[in-house]
């Protein structure tokens, strides 16, 4: 078992990620939830650079957390990352 105690041992706080999107002037907000003890800055780098900065899997969160009729996108960077924002809960 691996412990990272940055953020202290065993502090029961879940990783929640508000996240704002954009594609063609229209917006899409939703929140992410990483589960307990999650680092944030691991949060960050999925949505920032990682698999989730894609239109492939951004298409999909919005699908799935805000309107069941968006259209399911290739892999590029037409849907725009406008709110980024770490809660521990």
């Amino acid at each position: 078992m691996a412990i990272d105690t940055k953020d202290g041992v065993m502090t029961h706080k879940r990783t929640v990620a508000e996240i704002g999107l954009r594609y063609k002037n229209k917006d899409y907000y939703y929140e992410d939830d990483f589960g307990y003890e999650y680092p944030a800055d691991a949060a960050e780098f999925q949505y920032k650079e990682n698999n989730y900065s894609c239109d492939c899997n951004r298409s999909l969160f919005i699908q799935r957390n805000c309107d069941e009729d968006f259209p399911e996108m290739d892999c590029g960077d037409e849907i725009e990352l406008i709110h980024f924002e770490v809660k521990l809960v």
